[in-house]
């Protein structure tokens, strides 16, 4: 078995992906995560086949550069339909059988997977990226619970981004424990780093000589910005200059803008809308603190990339990966699901400029150190090994009844 487990340590392999999208044509975790696991594994070297729905041209082009070969169409309505025709078509025209196949999310993409897992005899490795888990705070439908329940169970293995993802799936009872593996998403620290650059930024949202609070994300109630706005009059008794820069949009957008009205700090607050995802290192460097008061996190990236642009963040209780790295190591502070407590922390951090200095290095050390995206694809293909030395040496007994 030793030497089984060796022999494929030692070859490059064939890895079909399949994902409900790709930037920039959609843009979200589970598309930025193949995209670069897409990315890394062909810099180590492996041959990698991506099957998603219809891009457009834009995506086409971009995929082109990253993935040896991508199959597209519109022609097929439902997609574990398209995926199976895509990925046979891949198989056929490319001759590029797969050693494993690799699908995020449980459902669609999942049971696509399992599928063709079953008429190729490959292994199957899903990625059960969690945020529907933790934002829902509801059962799933019974068909939905059928489905993923049934998914999970044929597949080999389920990789989630962190542990309190890991729980949740485990009471519902959806996953056998012994096949899930934590393996968190990671981040690209060539392109989230400190710019000095930030002058268009502070110019657009007249952020000159002024202190400023940055949050990021979709704006969701579990997300905690109305916190930050509740926050914002007592803080700005004690930091006139203080602005606020809320990035992102969603379903609670008008909701904020007229808490912030009603508070009367329409001076002290900006709704940029969607930003444009190459833009994000620039806002994030233009901030003196990063604050996402969450009320439920899967994992968390966006402290990540507030991290390897070298700023200090506070969170809650409810991102637990996140505040146990903070209790590890440093980088930021940790809070209630309290304005006033939260008003306390963003104080003691503007009071502070050295304090915000070594935060915002703790935490870039924590992301280049754990997090870069090599050491995560790198994770997940030992745990492909691991499943392809197990197939092997099932049909090597098989062979020999």
């Amino acid at each position: 078995m030793r030497n089984l487990a060796f022999r494929h340590q030692k070859r490059k392999l064939k890895i079909m992906i399949l994902t409900p999208g790709l930037p920039p044509w959609k843009i979200g975790g589970e598309e930025y995560y193949s995209y670069y696991q897409a990315k890394t594994l062909l810099k180590l070297g492996h041959l990698v086949h991506v099957v998603t729905y219809d891009t457009g041209n834009a995506a086409k082009k971009l995929l082109k550069r990253i993935v040896k070969t991508v199959e597209s169409s519109d022609s097929l309505m439902h997609y574990p339909m398209a995926c199976i025709h895509l990925a046979c078509s891949a198989i056929f025209r490319h001759k590029c059988r797969p050693d494993l196949i690799h699908a995020h999310d449980t459902y669609a993409e999942g049971m696509s997977a399992i599928i063709l897992g079953k008429i190729l005899r490959v292994p199957v490795i899903i990625t059960w990226h969690g945020a529907e888990l933790i934002e829902k705070g509801k059962n799933f439908s019974t068909m939905g619970n059928i489905s993923r329940r049934l998914v999970c169970s044929l597949a080999d293995a389920i990789i989630v981004p962190s542990n309190q993802v890991r729980s949740s799936i485990i009471e519902r009872s959806l996953v056998d424990p012994t096949k899930i593996s934590v393996i968190p998403p990671g981040v690209d620290t060539s392109f989230f780093r400190p710019i000095e650059e930030t002058d268009g930024i502070k110019q657009t949202y007249d952020l000159n000589d002024s202190r400023v609070i940055l949050t990021v994300g979709r704006l969701n109630k579990i997300k905690g910005v109305d916190l930050v706005i509740q926050a914002l009059p007592h803080l700005t008794k004690k930091f006139p200059d203080l602005k606020l820069l809320i990035v992102g949009d969603g379903p609670e957008l008008s909701a904020l803008k007229e808490l912030a009205s009603r508070l009367e700090m329409e001076n002290h607050v900006f709704f940029t809308g969607f930003v444009d995802r190459e833009l994000l290192p620039h806002f994030y460097s233009s901030c003196d603190i990063f604050v996402l008061p969450t009320r439920g996190e899967g994992f968390g990236l966006v402290y990540m990339e507030a991290w390897a642009c070298g700023k200090p963040i506070i969170t809650t209780y409810y991102a637990p990966e996140i505040v146990n790295l903070i209790k590890e190591v440093g980088g930021g502070l940790v809070t209630v699901n309290d304005p006033e407590e939260l008003n306390k922390m963003m104080a003691k951090l503007l009071s502070d400029s050295d304090l915000r200095m070594r935060m915002g290095e703790e935490g870039r050390k924590i992301v280049t150190s754990w997090y870069s995206w090599d050491s995560v694809i790198k994770r997940n293909v030992d745990l492909y090994y691991k499943y392809l030395g197990k197939e092997s040496s099932s049909a090597e007994d098989k062979s020999k009844i």
